[in-house]
């Protein structure tokens, strides 16, 4: 089964600014972060205590 918690846009700005748009599938929420930062977050998103807690 793959489980698909969030996604990831890469727009027009992305070459500019160097952030995507991260959108959570449950809440709708988004925000904008920087590339550097990304690796990180899904670490923590995708870990198992999270996506069983």
């Amino acid at each position: 089964m793959i489980l698909i918690f969030f996604c990831i846009t890469v727009d027009h700005e992305t070459k500019e600014d160097g952030c995507v748009t991260i959108r959570h599938r449950d809440s709708m929420e988004q925000k904008r972060i920087k590339i550097e930062e990304l690796n990180s977050i899904i670490a923590k998103e995708v870990s198992f205590k999270n996506c069983m807690g």
